[in-house]
């Protein structure tokens, strides 16, 4: 499995930088914890390739995406990531979201018709 390293440009010019597998599987959707990167899933990563098209990204002020303190929210995050879904795939796709991965897989969700499937690995959706 070879995962290659890319880049998306918004319509505002800021970057997402991402990793994506070749194959023509499913899309997952895979967003990191704060504090992290794309790279926190690599040990999964080769088993997920055998079932699902990856596309690994790092979040705003984390890896190689820009680090624009003005997107470091959930809105910001969550509707460049719309716009970048949008711009890979008509489809619906699957969205995996750890910790505050899983916070901005939630408002994707909640606010877009580009997710079939939400896995959320221990979001603080009740933290105060």
């Amino acid at each position: 499995m070879k995962l290659e390293s890319l880049q998306y440009k918004t319509e505002d010019e800021s970057i997402i930088n991402y990793y994506e597998t070749d194959n023509e599987n499913p899309i997952l959707l895979m967003i990191h914890a704060q504090g992290t990167n794309a790279n926190s899933y690599s040990e999964v990563a080769k088993d997920l390739s055998k079932r699902f098209h990856l596309i690994l990204v790092d979040c705003y002020g984390h890896g190689k995406s820009s680090h624009t303190m003005e997107k470091y929210n959930i809105v910001s995050q969550g509707n460049d990531l719309i716009e970048f879904i949008k711009s890979k795939t008509n489809e619906k796709i699957s969205i995996l979201g750890h910790s505050s991965g899983g916070l901005i897989s939630s408002y994707i969700a909640s606010v877009s018709d580009v997710c079939c499937n939400l896995i959320l690995e221990d979001p603080p959706l009740f933290s105060s």
